[in-house]
């Protein structure tokens, strides 16, 4: 008769425990933080997932939700940090909800902390790097990025502890395993939003993942890279209390890499019709037209979205749709090229 092993099966089903109650805990923080969404502060859903995500760290080492003096102070960090950046990056922030924000900061008892928070945030932007170079300046963006992140989570962990001060939580975003996982999530939160409004951030003169490094498509792919290191769990301890905060990077990173591929492909698009009719303006006239044209080159949809944007300039759908089915052979080979290049040169993201 076979012997049972009964430690490893009592192992295991003290794992499945764990597990359980770590996801029962996060679906108490998440029907408890319901009612941030339509409170109106914070102002939104992703910064009540951030409440909700703390609460959860909360119960986890203490064994209670957060207070809702607590959470109401959360909410109004949030938002103020929001202001704050959006004023160093010129990006019109409303002056009434920075002092707002800035005086329920005050009334919470935190604003000597929200006064060092600034001045650190103000010395961080002051030294950014510009945007435009080569995969040198793509790793200063990612470091000025991530310090940014971590300052910034730093001073929302603190705020939720009510006991670190706002170095001790610095250090945690780097130490701490939960805080970790938070840092990454927002990471590629960060790269979702650089990807979203890379044409802002570049008429803006911003440094992002996407306007750090010329050109469009090798910035993409350093972007793929970092994101997928972000996302990277297996240096992750693979402990019940955080499964739900690894469930939750692992939907992010997916998030992530699903808008980097959709904008990639755009943004590929975009810019290969738009050197086709500079090509065609200049006289270019493709060997390979009828030919092209009769593999099925010419489909309505690519008629109805893409072509009507040069129509304007009195150039024949038949040469359009010639020179676009020959560059995108070719944009396909330097886009090729340019994996290549990010995968051997790219610096690593995490």
């Amino acid at each position: 008769m076979p012997r049972v092993n009964f430690e490893g099966v009592g192992e295991a089903w003290n794992a499945l425990r764990a597990g359980v109650s770590s996801l029962s805990i996060a679906a108490g923080s998440l029907l408890r933080g319901l009612s941030l969404l339509v409170a109106g502060r914070p102002r939104t859903p992703l910064r009540a997932l951030c409440i909700m995500a703390f609460d959860l760290l909360h119960t986890l080492d203490h064994a209670e939700p957060l207070a809702r003096d607590r959470i109401r102070a959360l909410a109004a960090l949030l938002d103020f940090g929001a202001c704050a950046n959006a004023a160093f990056d010129n990006k019109g922030c409303c002056p009434h909800e920075y002092q707002s924000t800035r005086q329920l900061l005050e009334e919470a008892g935190i604003g000597w902390s929200v006064a060092d928070y600034v001045r650190r945030l103000a010395q961080i932007e002051a030294s950014r790097p510009a945007p435009g170079g080569d995969y040198g300046r793509f790793r200063e963006v990612v470091l000025y990025r991530e310090a940014v992140v971590r300052l910034s989570l730093g001073m929302v962990a603190a705020t939720a502890d009510g006991r670190l001060e706002l170095d001790e939580a610095i250090r945690a975003t780097g130490c701490d395993w939960g805080l970790e996982i938070l840092f990454r999530i927002v990471m590629l939160c960060q790269i979702i939003d650089d990807v979203l409004d890379y044409s802002q951030d570049l008429s803006a003169g911003l440094p992002s993942f996407l306007t750090a490094v010329e050109p469009l498509p090798q910035a993409f792919e350093a972007t793929r890279v970092a994101a997928r290191e972000y996302a990277d769990r297996r240096d992750l301890p693979q402990t019940a209390a955080l499964l739900p905060l690894r469930l939750a990077l692992c939907l992010v990173s997916i998030s992530a890499q699903l808008v980097i591929v959709v904008r990639r492909r755009a943004y590929s698009v975009r810019a290969c019709d738009d050197n086709i009719v500079q090509s065609l303006e200049a006289g270019y006239s493709s060997p390979v037209c009828d030919s092209l044209i009769e593999a099925g080159r010419e489909s309505d949809a690519f008629l109805q979205n893409a072509f009507p944007r040069f129509e304007s300039r009195q150039i024949s759908r038949r040469e359009f749709c010639a020179a676009r089915g020959g560059a995108q052979e070719v944009s396909a080979n330097s886009e090729r090229e340019c994996r290549f290049a990010a995968q051997s040169r790219c610096p690593q993201g995490g």
